[in-house]
């Protein structure tokens, strides 16, 4: 309690256009994909001083970082860290079909039927809980459907079903933004797969540090809701 009151007390205020500081975010490898375009050239318009630097450590270093300060902010779906960290909401996702434009079998949602039949690539990045949770649904007993290949990154699924008849669920947004790039096809499935929220992270101390709220502020007026 101390501690919370000497940080209260001896804050500095944070200017953005003069501030060179370092902020320290973690997150995944599609969080860098999705949200650093967007969030460097916001800072070069209104804080270009400002750097960041990102990670993606495993939960227990991204919990004692944002608790000493090593890290500033945490940005992603995190249900690990429970409830001794703040955190506030930016946005629902979802996984959608996407395989490449030419498949022979994907030019409207699959069936369950045809589920059964295309061969699925399945992401597994370190630390997260979204490939269980694809792959439950995928070889649970009413679905049945075919695992051909299972990789480390969301991030390399795109170029490996670029003209191939390999077929995997990515999230939405991450799907929205590589597809089109390498002539890939999005398909919402008719099967339910579990959804997750993309949220930020932080510890209590750093609540009311004013280049913390500015940054919260930031990515929060970026990402809220809006498409990526």
């Amino acid at each position: 309690a101390l501690d919370l009151v000497r940080d209260t007390l001896g804050r500095a205020a944070f200017v953005p256009e003069r501030s060179e500081r370092l902020f320290h975010i973690a997150m995944s490898d599609i969080g860098e994909r999705l949200f650093l375009p967007r969030l460097l050239e916001q800072l070069a318009q209104v804080a270009p001083g400002v750097a960041i630097r990102t990670s993606s450590p495993d939960l227990a270093l991204l919990a004692d970082g944002l608790a000493g300060g090593a890290i500033d902010l945490a940005v992603g779906y995190l249900p690990g860290l429970g409830k001794r960290f703040r955190q506030q909401r930016l946005f629902s996702e979802r996984f959608v079909y996407v395989a490449d434009a030419n498949h022979p079998h994907m030019a409207e949602p699959p069936t369950l039927a045809r589920m059964r039949s295309l061969r699925h690539v399945v992401a597994a990045p370190p630390g997260t809980h979204h490939a269980a949770a694809v792959e439950e649904v995928l070889t649970s007993e009413r679905v049945r459907a075919p695992i051909a290949l299972r990789v480390g990154s969301f991030l390399s699924v795109a170029p490996i079903l670029e003209g191939s008849e390999l077929v995997a669920l990515l999230p939405s947004n991450l799907a929205r933004v590589v597809g089109p790039r390498l002539g890939l096809r999005a398909q919402e499935p008719r099967v339910a797969f579990p959804g997750f929220e993309v949220s930020m992270y932080w510890h209590p101390r750093y609540h009311r540090e004013p280049g913390n709220v500015w940054l919260r502020e930031l990515l929060h007026g970026q990402f809220f809701e809006r498409a990526l």
